[in-house]
């Protein structure tokens, strides 16, 4: 089968994406693990100890979609889509879940504090994580048009 050069480049992105996915997945991860060292009480640091676990997991499972979406086969690119999607789909309803009305009432009520994350922010963020994925749908919408029309030529 023939690859177009924009089947080519739409695979090179959505490894990429994973592969930046995971990036982004392992600092957060870092960086609770980083928190978790500073003088805090004992259910802090587990609760850091947690959050840790889950980015650090996240970036792992990105690793693993980007190695399978670098396969030749199907099966394989299939299932790497498969696990980024689904780690994509937790890790934007978590960043989602952030987006609390206890963050509005605290971004009203402290005006000008640079600690307080805009709600607009988070869920922009939550936005482009799912946008980073698009490219690997468009890769199998092309691929699977590819191999019906191979298919249709082949009758």
């Amino acid at each position: 089968m023939h690859s177009s050069p924009y089947h080519v480049s739409l695979r090179r992105v959505a490894m990429s994406a994973s592969f930046l996915k995971a990036i982004a997945c392992a600092a957060l991860g870092g960086y609770f693990i980083w928190q978790s060292t500073t003088q805090m009480d004992a259910l802090g640091t587990l609760f850091a100890i947690v959050v840790a676990n889950f980015w650090l997991t996240g970036g792992g499972a990105y690793l693993l979609a980007a190695f399978l979406l670098s396969r030749r086969s199907f099966l394989w690119r299939f299932s790497g889509g498969l696990i980024d999607a689904t780690a994509t789909a937790i890790v934007a309803g978590v960043i989602l879940r952030l987006d609390e009305p206890s963050l509005t009432v605290a971004y009203s009520c402290c005006q000008g504090d640079p600690r307080v994350v805009v709600p607009a922010i988070i869920a922009a963020i939550a936005v482009v994580w799912i946008a980073a994925s698009l490219p690997m749908l468009a890769w199998f919408l092309l691929g699977a048009k590819a191999r019906f029309e191979q298919r249709r030529q082949q009758t």
